[in-house]
């Protein structure tokens, strides 16, 4: 346990917060720009998310990386089931819809990235602040 503790104060200290990260994409000018800026946050989110997967499997037990392994597994079958059901929802709304989907994809994996990096670093940095 006191690694994990380790390994989750080393990640918050060294490592902006994705939440803080996150553009305001509600200042973009189009449809094309906020779905653009959804899409660079999607693509920050992933690479911090990875960046804590891979962090965090350097000091983990054969046993608990094969845990996370399971976890990050059964969370991409929900990201992508999720990602299904939104574009299956929006496919008929146009631009609006494009805007939606972008939103959601960004936003499930800055999402995961907040919940390992609490994973990680325990109750003592307070709740997940979504």
């Amino acid at each position: 346990m006191k690694i994990i503790m380790l390994i989750g104060a080393l990640l918050c200290m060294f490592c902006p917060a994705v939440a803080s990260s996150a553009q305001d994409c509600s200042k973009a000018d189009n449809t094309r720009e906020i779905v653009a800026c959804h899409e660079e946050r999607y693509r920050n989110a992933d690479r911090e998310l990875n960046r804590i997967y891979g962090e965090s499997m350097k000091g983990l037990s054969p046993a608990a990386q094969q845990k996370l392994k399971e976890s990050q597994r059964a969370w991409l079958r929900y990201r992508d089931t999720g990602l299904a059901l939104a574009i299956e929802l929006n496919k008929e709304t146009r631009s609006y819809g494009d805007v939606v989907i972008a939103d959601y994809r960004a936003t499930v994996v800055e999402k995961r990235a907040l919940e390992l990096r609490y994973l990680f670093s325990g109750p003592a940095d307070g709740p997940v602040k979504w």
